[in-house]
């Protein structure tokens, strides 16, 4: 695709200054209205809160969608994380409320011995308190009992007769080593771990099992950022430069972003390049240092492939580096443009 040549565009040869050198000028007068293309500032404006608002959600809605994942291995991972703190551990015995939230979590060894303690109230603590909340109590905290039974657990009525307050609830009890190799024959289909340490084989591969899960999660959260990252650098730009309407980058074939700039009316407003390691960034315009990350590396980390799919136009472009010139890419997109079309994407969905 051939587009408008930028005339600021540094000869082939020149060893400094980048597409976006200076020029001596006047001040552009630009209509910012006409300037924005064919959107009305109205259509901007509900593009504009409908992207925000889904990239709001977006997090929040993975992390949950991790956690309702998880549910599926919580008596297992309760089970493998006080294994961790306490070598001697065999049981986890916790009592909910109807809601079934935890009310008070106890470890116990083969004995029946408490060797670990947590309490809802502030009225009781031990000082195994905070780890077994961030590492045990956070896995079991208002699962669905159906789904524990089915992970090896035994439930029993209780009722709080030192909490009259509390509506009968539930105890629960995990049986440390049944739930494990339980969850491992579920993981590995019916493949037991075997062997004198069998207990800790099966712990760790349930371990990597949640490391594995926890990286799919993170991957799908990256990717889904990538799949708007037009949209997103496009709303960043305008937050740092609000009469910005378009973008314009040099990319090497690897898809690395070696300058950046943000125009309005065809002249540059904000340009930024970044060294070849990109250790360092030279900010070539007032506040340019503010799109390095939200902007730059936005799109950077997307690629061209994605960027392009999301509204950008793209040119090959033999560009000049300091060093030499380098076959490369020219990346173009209205701001308006990539803001609706995800807009409409977020509609569809």
């Amino acid at each position: 695709m051939t587009l408008p040549r930028n005339p600021n565009r540094q000869p082939q040869g020149v060893p400094t200054g980048g597409q976006f050198a200076t020029s001596t000028h006047g001040e552009p007068q630009v209509n910012i209205t006409a300037a924005r293309g064919q959107h009305g500032a109205a259509e901007i404006k509900e593009a504009t809160s409908i992207l925000k608002q889904r990239r709001e959600n977006a997090w929040p809605e993975a992390a949950a969608r991790f956690d309702e994942e998880e549910g599926a291995w919580a008596a297992s991972n309760a089970a493998v994380a006080v294994r961790e703190m306490y070598e001697d551990a065999a049981v986890i015995e916790y009592d909910v409320d109807s809601d079934g939230r935890i009310v008070e979590l106890d470890v116990l060894d083969k004995n029946g011995h408490t060797i670990g303690t947590t309490w809802r109230t502030e009225l009781r603590r031990s000082s195994s308190r905070e780890w077994l909340d961030d590492r045990v109590s956070s896995h079991l905290d208002g699962r669905n009992l159906k789904d524990m039974a089915t992970q090896g657990a035994g439930i029993t009525d209780k009722v709080f007769t030192t909490m009259p307050d509390l509506a009968p609830g539930k105890t629960v009890r995990l049986e440390l080593d049944d739930v494990i190799m339980n969850a491992h024959n579920v993981h590995t289909g019916g493949n037991p771990a075997s062997g004198p340490f069998k207990i800790q084989a099966a712990s760790q591969d349930l371990q990597l099992r949640r490391t594995d899960a926890f990286n799919d999660a993170k991957k799908r959260h990256v990717r889904d950022e990538q799949e708007w990252a037009a949209s997103r650098a496009a709303l960043s730009a305008r937050e740092i430069y609000p009469e910005a309407d378009e973008i314009e980058y040099d990319a090497t074939s690897e898809g690395r972003i070696t300058e950046l700039a943000v125009m309005r009316g065809g002249e540059p407003i904000g340009v930024i390049a970044l060294d070849a390691d990109a250790s360092s960034a030279r900010k070539l315009r007032d506040k340019s240092d503010s799109l390095r990350g939200p902007v730059l590396f936005t799109l950077q980390d997307a690629g061209l492939e994605s960027v392009e799919g999301q509204g950008a136009e793209i040119q090959d472009d033999l560009y000049v580096t300091e060093d030499a010139g380098e076959r490369g890419k020219t990346v173009r997109f209205k701001l308006d443009d990539v803001i609706v079309k995800a807009a409409d994407r977020v509609r569809e969905q």
